[in-house]
């Protein structure tokens, strides 16, 4: 079976801010620009997540999903975790998984969660509980794009964390949020960020690319579709984009992103992964932290 993530997909934050949240209509502007999958909100902390909507009830409905599925649209869905009710937020996830049969599940980890001293064992915590009742649900850790500096080394976030979830999941996520707005600082952002997540996983990686305003500027269609043909290049298996309702409003990056071609029916092999590609890209990685031994030819 392949795994849902290795596809052409696109983050669903709030589901009333793209058409109304209207099934059908939401389900027409995926399928019209090509994605394959898309990963809806699902969760947050230990509740359930409702867009702040007037009348909205929760963010994913079951005639959402069946829409998507009609289409052969895969669903996944996320949770933001915060660390405070490590039980909740692994219980939450099982509810949601099991509720709407969803093809996968992200866990989105960020500060509020890895800023807690004990955060490595609530990663733990969360992770264990969430394997015991779906122990093959293809889940995915995305958190931050640069563990330390490119420049300096110094730490920025905490290794143990990254790795405690990655221990569990199937797919590490980096969000790979470039700041600028050029070619050069999206494949700068996608080319650390690859090095630094291969020092602690060798699982797959799928990249969530910038397709919003902010963090440093407006994207750019260009830098977009760079930074997509170098994780073809590269031999990623899929790549995502936050975020649906932001893309829609930037009708350039829009198009951009219908622009792109799905992934390949099948889960990438070794054959399909340039190592060549890639020793350049840890090689001009390496240069940046103090690296000047001889360059990969």
């Amino acid at each position: 079976m392949k795994n849902p993530f290795f596809r052409k997909t696109i983050f669903l934050w709030q589901v009333p801010a793209v058409a109304g949240g209207k099934p059908t209509e939401i389900v027409d502007w995926l399928k019209n620009a090509g994605y394959e999958g898309v990963i809806v909100k699902v969760a947050d902390g230990p509740w359930a997540y409702k867009p702040p909507v007037i009348g909205w009830s929760e963010n994913l409905s079951a005639p959402l999903v069946s829409a998507l599925r009609a289409r052969g649209i895969a669903v996944m869905g996320y949770g933001f975790l915060y660390g405070a009710n490590a039980t909740g937020e692994a219980d939450i996830a099982i509810t949601q998984v099991n509720r709407y049969g969803l093809d996968g599940y992200v866990f989105d980890v960020e500060g509020q969660f890895d800023g807690r001293s004990n955060a490595e064992a609530n990663a733990y915590a969360v992770m264990s509980r969430f394997r015991k009742s779906c122990p093959v649900t293809p889940a995915a850790f995305c958190s931050w794009a640069l563990w330390r500096s490119p420049r300096s080394g110094a730490t920025w976030h905490p290794l143990p964390v990254a790795r405690a979830y990655m221990q569990f999941c199937d797919v590490g996520m980096p969000m790979v949020y470039w700041g600028g707005e050029t070619v050069a600082d999206a494949l700068y952002w996608l080319t650390n960020s690859l090095a630094q997540w291969r020092q602690f996983t060798d699982k797959p990686i799928v990249p969530a690319g910038r397709a919003y305003i902010g963090d440093g500027g407006t994207p750019k269609a260009d830098a977009l579709r760079a930074f997509e043909q170098t994780a073809r290049e590269i031999g990623l298996p899929g790549i995502t984009w936050w975020s649906m309702q932001h893309a829609k409003a930037l009708p350039e990056i829009w198009a951009q992103l219908a622009d792109m071609a799905g992934f390949a029916a099948s889960d990438p092999t070794p054959d399909t992964v340039s190592l060549d590609l890639w020793a350049r890209l840890i090689d001009e990685w390496a240069r940046t932290v103090g690296y000047n031994g001889p360059s990969v030819r």
